[in-house]
């Protein structure tokens, strides 16, 4: 149902903004070939809308923006600078967005022509000098804490096997 709703609002998307190039990834467990045929059902797919065949980090390294409903996969992408951008479809924001409300460069929106008017506002101000930007990435770097072995070793060798 997610995928559907999300491929749905970026099919939409897609149409209004041609020039736009519009990526879903699918969560790993998900069939391709079973969306792909989901999609089918939706009509004639835009050339600027596609799912992903890439890795994560590159789909992230060749982005500016996020959209996401309830996935940490958000943490990752503001990490690397991306705008993140909430699709509240259900009106549930609340409930599930894994980002605070506090986080000025996280946006929300609920209808397609929200997403293309911010990604149009966005061209020009984007950078990755930009205050709530940074905020964004310092929050994502404290919540998400990089593993140290080293850690685990000392605290092996001070209290024994």
């Amino acid at each position: 149902d997610e995928v559907l709703l999300m491929a749905s609002f970026a099919l939409k998307a897609a149409k209004l903004m041609p020039k736009q190039l519009f990526v879903v990834r699918l969560h790993p467990v998900l069939s391709r070939t079973f969306v792909e045929k989901m999609l089918e059902d939706l009509g004639k797919i835009p050339k600027n809308f596609q799912l992903s065949e890439y890795k994560l980090v590159d789909d992230l390294n060749r982005s500016n923006w996020i959209c996401y409903r309830g996935s940490t996969v958000v943490i990752e992408s503001i990490i690397k600078g991306l705008r993140p951008i909430f699709l509240n479809l259900s009106q549930n924001v609340k409930n599930n967005d894994p980002l605070p409300e506090s986080l000025r460069f996280r946006k929300v929106v609920d209808q397609e022509q929200m997403l293309i008017e911010l990604i149009s506002n966005d061209k020009q101000y984007l950078s990755k000098n930009n205050n709530d930007l940074q905020e964004c990435v310092k929050f994502g770097k404290q919540y998400i804490m990089p593993f140290d072995s080293k850690k685990i070793i000392d605290k092996l060798s001070v209290n024994g096997p």
